[in-house]
């Protein structure tokens, strides 16, 4: 929810209240209020003196690879809030989508430079046009199985 109200920010003809967040949202006017004064907390935002608020940094970006109690917080919320919308919102405006594959864990800093390409290509793609809703991109990278050791087989000839 922190993140969508920072984004909320970028709509077109959009001023950001405690009503509309609400709304917009649709979450109780309490989570509403505890949002917005975490993100005021965090320096992240400011309320003006007819009730709107305004973004205080142009661009929020958290820290990679590197641990944050936080952080996983907000992406346990943020898988939560998916199991949610899977249900909710119709296939045809939203995209799930997962796959396993078998990988050389070697490659993984490599894999984590091509998501990070990606979500930066999804990010310039949306600064054009009129931004009218705030849809949220979760990608997830993660080892399901245990690390085999290297089961070569010797053959006694």
């Amino acid at each position: 929810e922190h993140f969508a109200v920072l984004e909320m920010f970028e709509l077109t003809n959009f001023s950001v209240t405690l009503d509309s967040v609400t709304e917009i949202l649709a979450i109780s006017t309490n989570r509403a209020e505890v949002v917005l004064d975490n993100l005021i907390n965090a320096k992240l935002v400011n309320q003006k003196a007819d009730g709107q608020f305004e973004r205080t940094h142009d661009h929020v970006r958290t820290t990679e690879d590197i641990e944050s109690s936080a952080l996983k917080q907000a992406h346990r919320e943020s898988l939560d809030l998916a199991k949610e919308k899977v249900k909710q919102v119709p296939v045809e405006l939203r995209d799930f989508s997962t796959f396993s594959l078998g990988i050389d864990p070697e490659r993984i800093g490599e894999a984590k430079a091509i998501i990070r390409e990606f979500r930066e290509k999804m990010s310039a793609l949306f600064e054009k046009g009129e931004r009218t809703q705030v849809y949220q991109l979760g990608i997830q990278f993660y080892p399901v199985s245990k690390k085999i050791k290297n089961q070569k087989e010797t053959k006694n000839v």
